[in-house]
């Protein structure tokens, strides 16, 4: 009983997340010459001059007020 209860609950916990990855990734990709993939647990974001837009654009600097 118990072990399904902690099945299901993973299972739902790993949808969020996964829901979580591909609002920020999509996100990313809204901003102009930025491009962002979604890699085992994480989003990777990449672009050029992307360390100085990152200073310019508050967009690129709260990626977490995404999820």
């Amino acid at each position: 009983m118990m072990a399904r209860l902690e099945a299901r609950g993973r299972a739902a916990v790993e949808r969020r997340v996964s829901a979580a990855r591909e609002r920020v990734r999509d996100a990313v990709r809204e901003v102009p010459g930025i491009a962002g993939d979604i890699v085992d647990e994480g989003v990777v974001v990449r672009g050029r001059g992307l360390r100085r837009r990152w200073l310019n654009d508050a967009r690129l600097r709260w990626l977490g007020g995404w999820m």
